[in-house]
């Protein structure tokens, strides 16, 4: 703490030097319309008697605050980030190694209109409602959004394929028929779980294969998604490709907004 006193001491004598109360009553003046925008910056301190004040404080803040925790001024190396300071009490979590049980990176609002520049004939409020069942869905299982959808938008062609569609199939998913939109796409959504992880699914079983991922010895055993390609359709040899490049085009979307 002595070494913060003495910087924020020594600090004081040097703005008080350089004109810095002059400044301060300029500052107060202009607030009060007796200064106009240029008149404020000629007077009071030059650009570079600021920027030596502002590189002291920054120092004298840095010193102190490191004098305080007992931690030595060590300048991080360039190029790599300082090390965090956490707490022995704070519990970090540990990052998800399987990318079907990560959050999603795109938003809503991305994929309607993603979908909507493609098909042009599609009613705005059906791929609404679409969309937010995904989200919803896919949030309440603990499963990656973008990677559903990325698979809905391939199977259905942007929801321009009227044949699965119709039956709420938007997965693709054989020759399945659903009831409603929601059961289609909590199928969907239970079928990535059952590849995912072995946990239970949190609502009641609508997916009608969800069995034959546990007969197949398919069940938990995916974590990346070549390897879910590959399972989901193993007899295309573009489908991984088709999957990456649809998110490809939503990441965009997410990251550029």
């Amino acid at each position: 703490m002595g070494r913060f006193l003495l910087a924020l001491s020594f600090l004081l004598v040097f703005v008080a030097a350089t004109g810095f109360c002059q400044w301060f009553t300029d500052e107060q003046e202009f607030y009060q319309g007796e200064y106009t925008y240029e008149q404020r910056w000629e007077s009071g301190l030059t650009n570079k008697q600021r920027w030596e004040v502002e590189e002291i404080v920054k120092k004298a803040i840095k010193d102190g605050l490191q004098s305080f925790y007992g931690q030595p001024s060590v300048p991080a190396q360039k190029g790599l980030p300082p090390n965090p300071v956490v707490s022995p009490n704070i519990k970090v979590p540990a990052i998800s190694r399987n990318v079907l049980l990560e959050p999603g990176q795109s938003r809503q609002s991305d994929i309607v209109a993603l979908i909507t520049s493609r098909n042009k004939r599609i009613s705005y409020w059906y791929v609404v409602d679409v969309v937010g069942i995904y989200f919803d869905e896919a949030k309440f299982e603990c499963i990656n959004h973008d990677i559903a959808i990325a698979q809905m938008l391939y199977a259905t062609d942007y929801l321009n394929n009227v044949q699965r569609t119709a039956v709420f199939n938007y997965s693709g998913m054989f020759n399945e028929r659903f009831c409603d939109k929601v059961t289609g796409i909590r199928a969907h959504i239970q079928h990535l779980k059952g590849y995912a992880t072995v946990e239970r699914l949190r609502t009641p079983q609508v997916d009608p294969r969800y069995d034959v991922l546990i007969n197949c010895g398919y069940w938990g055993t995916v974590s990346t998604l070549d390897d879910l390609c590959r399972k989901w359709a193993p007899q295309s040899k573009d489908y991984g490709y088709r999957i990456k490049a649809i998110l490809s085009e939503m990441n965009c979307l997410a990251y550029c907004r």
